[in-house]
């Protein structure tokens, strides 16, 4: 590895003994050489730092930062703060990258002289869990071609291949420098992708091969029960991008609301019942009411927060 690696990896680690050696061999495996993997264990109980501090031992190119649990934001702020890399890719510990990644992404880089390269994922599991929710795929129309930033953002609303995960992108660092992720919230990976992808205007390139492997496993962050703060995460981040983005008439930003609006509403509908009291849906009901939501969504997202299985049970006639 060079003084300055070409890639840094920033992995968040918190209890995934059971997946984290699986997930760092992915890693060890690339066929490209020159790269860094930063590790933040984030106060694991299990023996999830031991296994991180093996691969120290075993690759001098693995570096470990042990800490009190603070949350996936912090940990990846601070491996930010360690890293050296000329880019920038945060991986989760329990999925798997593709053993030809990195090689691939330098020759886009190199070829195309772009600043960020976005791309598809699949996801598996080792557990019979379904989610036929998820899906990466960046969809017809923007692929296989460089594009400015802002405008890819937003034909990916309008085509409806718009997700903001950080595993499925990589990253000139230059353009990371003055952002982080929100350290308060869940759903921070939505404000830190708009703070990338709009605050600058990236010259991006645009792939749908799946490098990132996601796994779907119980009590992940993806398969876990959703609760109220799931809801107040997404309103906060909901709210936060509207104040930035939402100034303009620019008919473009009207559909990132309307996106983040329909979004927002799933999550509702994903939320446990016992978890939240009719008191407390009545609630966030009267602050979503006071965002800027369309007309449209009004009655969309009454019917969501007090009574999610009845709206639930509308989207399923209308698929059926």
């Amino acid at each position: 590895m060079s003084v300055v690696p070409v890639f840094s990896i920033i992995v968040p680690v918190y209890n995934v003994a059971a997946y984290l050696e699986a997930a760092l061999n992915s890693l060890l495996g690339q066929s490209f050489h020159d790269f860094e993997v930063v590790l933040v264990n984030d106060g694991s109980t299990d023996s999830s730092g031991n296994i991180c501090d093996g691969f120290v031992l075993k690759d001098e190119r693995f570096s470990v930062l042990h800490q009190e649990n603070q949350g996936q934001s912090i940990a990846r702020n601070n491996g930010f703060k360690l890293s050296k890399g000329k880019y920038i890719y945060y991986f989760d510990a329990d999925d798997l990258l593709d053993g030809d990644a990195l090689v691939e992404w330098l020759a886009l880089f190199v070829e195309f002289s772009v600043d960020s390269i976005l791309f598809g994922a699949t996801v598996f599991s080792d557990s019979n869990i379904k989610n036929e929710r998820l899906v990466y795929q960046r969809g017809v129309g923007v692929v296989g071609e460089s594009r400015e930033s802002s405008g890819y953002v937003f034909d990916s609303l309008r085509l409806e291949t718009y997700f903001p995960s950080p595993c499925c992108y990589v990253t000139a660092r230059k353009f990371l420098s003055k952002i982080s992720f929100n350290e308060s919230v869940i759903h921070e990976d939505n404000t830190f992708y708009l703070d990338l992808f709009l605050q600058n205007s990236l010259n991006i390139r645009v792939v749908d091969k799946p490098y990132f492997k996601r796994r779907l496993r119980p009590d992940s962050t993806m398969t876990s029960t959703k609760t109220i703060k799931n809801i107040l995460g997404f309103q906060r981040c909901f709210d936060e991008s509207l104040e930035k983005y939402m100034a303009s008439n620019d008919s473009r930003y009207l559909a990132f609301s309307d996106s983040f609006q329909h979004q927002l509403i799933e999550v509702i509908c994903l939320v446990d019942n016992g978890a939240v009291t009719l008191q407390n849906r009545k609630r966030i009901l009267k602050n979503l009411q006071k965002l800027f939501i369309a007309k449209s969504y009004r009655f969309k997202t009454t019917i969501a927060s007090l009574f999610p299985e009845l709206y639930l049970l509308r989207i399923k006639g209308r698929q059926n």
